[in-house]
């Protein structure tokens, strides 16, 4: 088992009750949203938690630095370690927006 099987296979045993809204985690995988209301994040990229996962622990509301926000998987998202990324979070979106007026 690859590294990064062993860590998405550890984040699915761990998911319920670890992901709370107003959180920051790291992205692990990049995924490609496949579906209407996903969201497309990358490797290493900090999203805040929008909604708790409660019937579904697949998935996840989330928001990236752009403001954009949807659904993603959370084996892709390191759930084992909460960030106490808010000044990290809000950096990247000061210079997304940045970036988007000139």
């Amino acid at each position: 088992m690859s590294e990064l099987d062993r860590l998405a296979y550890t984040n699915t045993e761990n998911i319920e009750g670890k992901i709370e809204p107003d959180t920051y985690h790291k992205v692990l995988f990049t995924f490609q949203a496949q579906i209407d209301g996903g969201l497309n994040v990358v490797s290493g990229e900090i999203i805040r938690v929008l909604e708790e996962t409660n019937e579904d622990t697949q998935w996840v509301m989330v928001e990236n630095s752009y403001g954009e926000s949807g659904l993603c998987p959370t084996k892709y998202l390191n759930i084992n370690n909460e960030l106490d990324g808010r000044a990290l979070f809000a950096f990247n979106r000061w210079l997304n927006y940045k970036s988007k007026k000139e």
